[in-house]
């Protein structure tokens, strides 16, 4: 299918798809962006909820986009719902990285740095309290009225977080905001908080709680609402002051609700504030959730098309869409199927599509063992079903093994890694990862047509950038490159080998003791988990690693080395960086 690139090819300007860090974009832009997803409307519910997702998975945006100033601008109808019912009032606060970085690195005792922790980060939650009380009372329309209701519910809320301080010049929420920030910003830890008011120095949230039955009804509600109280990269709050927050979930939470987003492995401890009694994760006290999107999903397919329409909807003069989906933009073959590409590269002949997968069938069979050969040809009575259950699961490495030969012919680029549907594979379901390879596609696109081959030139000089980018990432990114090469290069071979093709792919296990005996190990999977190197069974990945994990390598890597992008069997292979002095047979 031919693309109408006319508008992008000669085009000088910034690259759309520049930015992919949600939390530089500024209210209009997320709004803008945002498509919701299944899982963004199944958080508004009253269960604490620890969302587990990778870098780039979209945490970000779909906390953000829970403040009901945000939420009460999306044009959808489940969206004025959840404002017409006034139950649920999102607020959303980041973690600070300044802020663990000023408390981190303080000589003072573990009772006071959780005192400072709760204090500091009750006014980061008091201040977007307040940011989302003026959304609701300046959202009536009438000034004059909305002045008046903002001095009341500032008169209520200073003197129950301020009890003991003379407030008169306080005549608006504005005016607590400013109260809140200067005495955060002039407190120092050194110090001590004996002039801290009690209530921003009591256990998390408690700000909310103490004035939420005084003004509900002065914001015209009838009934009280849960706070859903949306904590954003709590990957960076440190093990001693999570107690904090687990202590929330255990306790009496008294109309709040937690939505804390975190990445793999960061949630270290489920103990509480109270020696010996920690929060549960099975719904009692809280619950883990992946929000990690499926690549072939409705919602991973919706959230890209939607990428596409906003982020190109400038190159009109009126504003309206260039590209209404991936599909538009990018050039396809066929239905998107791999057989497509695989006969656009292969049929020399210009057989008909059933004439072509026939060839093909017969060629594959000629690859595999004498008795899966036999299982197909040898029982008529189960034939068809055999023949379909055995060509299913190998026509993808078949395909593999023929474009990686064909790739090592000269110069040939076969354009193998391309079109919307393989965009997405690759992506794996993660938004920043599809966004970082649309930057790639979009720069091709100002000088030459995205064709089949194009794309898989681009995409694979992407790749291997990727790749070596692991060698940059925190601590362990050296030997876990290392591991990952090594992790490929076995698969590779295992797929690539010249005797008859086997059932493989992506996936296996590491050799016994493998985890037990090589703490270093453990720490390069977890990190290549967050960063999407490497991926594990979601038991693993929602609690530890161990012995039974079963691992799969990226769609990333995978594609880079040419190993079937899909599930195949579990081969024991060896992790340690030593891998090129191995021998491996199979």
């Amino acid at each position: 299918m031919k693309v109408k690139l006319q508008p992008i090819k000669g085009y000088n300007g910034p690259n759309p798809f520049k930015d992919h860090q949600a939390r530089t974009f500024d209210g209009k832009k997320i709004i803008r962006e945002f498509h919701p997803t299944s899982k963004y409307w199944n958080l508004f519910n009253d269960q604490h909820e620890i969302l587990i997702g990778k870098r780039g998975s979209g945490k970000t945006i779909l906390l953000k986009m829970m403040r009901y100033s945000l939420l009460k601008k999306m044009k959808d109808p489940r969206a004025l719902e959840i404002i017409a019912q006034k139950k649920y009032i999102g607020i959303y606060v980041p973690t600070h990285m300044e802020f663990i970085g000023r408390l981190r690195y303080q000589e003072i005792p573990d009772r006071d740095r959780l005192l400072f922790f709760q204090f500091a980060f009750n006014c980061f939650i008091a201040r977007a309290f307040l940011y989302e009380i003026n959304s609701i009372i300046s959202g009536g329309g009438d000034l004059m009225n909305s002045a008046i209701k903002s001095r009341e519910v500032a008169r209520i809320i200073s003197s129950i977080w301020f009890p003991k301080i003379e407030m008169e010049h306080i005549s608006s929420i504005e005016h607590i905001d400013k109260a809140i920030n200067d005495l955060y910003e002039n407190t120092e830890v050194k110090d001590g908080l004996e002039k801290i008011p009690r209530v921003l120095k009591n256990t998390i949230c408690r700000p909310i709680q103490a004035v939420s039955s005084q003004i509900y009804k002065n914001l015209g509600f009838e009934r009280e609402p849960t706070w859903i109280v949306c904590i954003d990269e709590a990957e960076f709050i440190p093990v001693e002051q999570q107690r904090c927050i687990n202590h929330l979930f255990r306790a009496e939470s008294r109309r709040i609700v937690i939505k804390m987003a975190t990445m793999p492995y960061a949630h270290q401890t489920k103990e509480t504030l109270t020696d010996g009694v920690f929060a549960e994760s099975n719904g009692n006290d809280f619950v883990y959730r992946k929000i990690d999107m499926e690549e072939d999903s409705d919602d991973f397919i919706n959230v890209t098309n939607s990428l596409i329409k906003n982020r190109l909807r400038d190159f009109q003069d009126d504003g309206s869409p260039l590209f209404e989906k991936l599909d538009d933009f990018i050039e396809k073959v066929g239905n998107d199927d791999f057989i497509d590409y695989y006969q656009r590269e292969k049929d020399k002949e210009k057989l008909t599509e059933k004439q072509f997968k026939a060839k093909v069938e017969k060629n594959l069979i000629l690859e595999l063992s004498q008795k899966r050969q036999k299982a197909i040809i040898g029982d008529k009575k189960d034939k068809k079903s055999i023949q379909k259950t055995i060509l299913d699961k190998f026509f993808p490495i078949y395909f593999t093994r023929q474009m990686f030969e064909l790739s090592k012919d000269g110069n040939t680029i076969p354009g193998w890694y391309s079109g919307p549907k393989m965009i997405r594979k690759i992506s794996e379901g993660n938004p920043r990862q599809f966004i970082l390879m649309m930057n790639a596609l979009f720069e091709k696109a100002k000088t030459n047509s995205l064709s089949p081959k194009i794309q898989h030139s681009v995409i694979m000089d992407f790749l291997d950038q990727f790749s070596k980018a692991t060698k940059s990432l925190p601590i362990e990114g050296p030997p876990l490159f290392d591991i990952l090469e090594g992790l490929a290069k076995q698969l590779q071979k295992r797929t690539h080998n010249k005797q008859n093709m086997v059932f493989t792919g992506n996936s296996f296990q590491l050799r016994k003791n493998s985890i037990s005996n090589d703490k270093l190990l453990v720490r390069c999977i977890k990190l290549g988990v967050c960063y999407l190197r490497i991926n594990v069974d979601e038991r693993s990945y929602l609690n530890e690693i161990d012995e039974d994990t079963k691992f799969s390598l990226s769609n990333s890597f995978s594609a880079l080395f040419w190993v079937p992008m899909r599930k195949g069997d579990y081969p024991k292979l060896l992790a340690a960086p030593q891998y090129k002095q191995q021998t491996l047979n199979f």
